[in-house]
């Protein structure tokens, strides 16, 4: 499948050096443009029919997954992500466009330093070859993204379905497919929801929209999905709300946190941001000069605070020292050490002040200090070591 899939692109490198007559007998107005053409540094996405032959099928659907699913697994250094939707998919099923176009104007805003394209590719070969030869390819429930998923050899993301294709966890796990990343999804709750029209009952349809959790289950990029994914057929009635959902496993906001925000003057937070007492060292002289009024009783750069607009349920909360020691102890670090320039020394000085010590860490002469600070009753640990190496 690889060698075919690099046939293709070849192939087609080589149409586009061709004549023009020759590149439109072979595919008409749909010859692809450079920009379409399969490469090997970015991510695909690919959005279809959950079965084969959705053409041919009253019950055909296509399945989607929130927002969230994406940017945690995508990683920010990635140089360009291209959202791909089956023509067919496009054509026939509800919500199929709209969920690709949604989705394309999301990472836009999460990824704004790359391309982010929308496409509909014009050939089957063409799509294979774009999901086959990309560097990350990822994938809601569906047939199509099987074949070119188990035969990248690079990164893959795709979605337990036991209905469809219950062999499929079984065979990355006999196989050691180690690039293959299988997130679960959540367990499927029955609900019957009424069909009304023109005020009159027509009847009644169980649509699959997960809502109870299921196994745990971590991608080889480590992120990890403890409650399953949700999935939903993409009904164009409430596919923005579903696909725009807030993330209901908060171990996700560690890859959403901080990236489509931004900063909300405060003075109620303010005031639980201050230092106990200014620095007196260097960093500490603005603080030290500082005369404070019943209008600013803060000096004004200490008075904002962070908020994220995408993903609000993942705003950070404030700095403290009981936060700090129990994420410590939760990842079995009793030191923190920081490395760096003077930049790092003002930086190392800020988070040893904001855990709401009195001392001063280090000095402005010194290239190093080391220093413990207590922590709460009952933590993992009774002391956080903090150590400064100037580089």
């Amino acid at each position: 499948v690889r060698l075919a899939a690099i046939e293709w692109r070849d192939t087609m490198k080589q149409t586009k050096g061709n004549v023009l007559w020759f590149s439109k007998a072979l595919f008409g107005d749909n010859v692809p443009d450079d920009a379409d053409m399969p490469t090997e540094d970015g991510t695909v996405i690919y959005i279809d029919c959950a079965d084969e032959h959705c053409d041919s099928s009253k019950f055909s659907e296509s399945l989607a997954m929130p927002f969230y699913v994406y940017a945690a697994d995508i990683p920010r250094s990635v140089t360009n992500i291209a959202v791909l939707v089956n023509e067919k998919c496009a054509n026939l099923i509800p919500g199929c466009s709209a969920h690709g176009i949604a989705l394309k104007d999301f990472l836009g805003r999460m990824y704004p330093r790359i391309s982010v394209t929308y496409g509909v590719p014009p050939s089957t070969s063409h799509a294979l070859s774009r999901m086959t030869l990309a560097r990350q390819l990822i994938c809601p429930p569906g047939v199509s993204c099987l074949l070119p998923g188990l035969a990248k050899g690079q990164k893959s993301t795709l979605v337990a379905d036991d209905e469809r294709y219950p062999w499929l966890e079984p065979l990355v796990e006999k196989a050691q497919l180690m690039d293959i990343s299988i997130l679960k999804r959540k367990v499927d709750v029955e609900k019957e929801v009424m069909i009304v029209k023109d005020g009159q009952v027509e009847g009644k349809v169980t649509p699959k929209v997960g809502t109870a959790g299921s196994a745990a289950t971590k991608t080889s990029g480590g992120i990890d999905f403890q409650m399953g994914i949700p999935i939903s057929s993409s009904n164009p009635e409430d596919l923005t709300a579903f696909l725009t959902q807030q993330p209901h496993d908060k171990t996700m906001c560690k890859n959403l946190r901080g990236r489509v925000g931004r900063w909300v003057h405060d003075l109620e937070y303010a005031a639980k941001a201050q230092y106990n007492n200014p620095l007196q060292v260097y960093a500490g002289k603005a603080e030290r000069l500082f005369e404070p009024s019943v209008l600013n009783p803060y000096r004004k750069p200490t008075t904002y605070r962070y908020e994220d607009t995408l993903y609000p349920s993942c705003t950070p909360e404030l700095f403290n020292v009981e936060g700090f020691c129990e994420v410590m102890g939760e990842m079995e670090m009793p030191r923190m050490m920081f490395v760096g320039d003077s930049l790092t020394f003002q930086f190392s000085q800020s988070v040893w002040k904001l855990l709401g010590n009195d001392s001063d860490p280090g000095r402005d002469d010194l290239g190093t200090w080391t220093k413990q600070i207590a922590c709460p009753v009952g933590s993992v640990y009774d002391e956080i070591t903090f150590t400064f190496v100037r580089n």
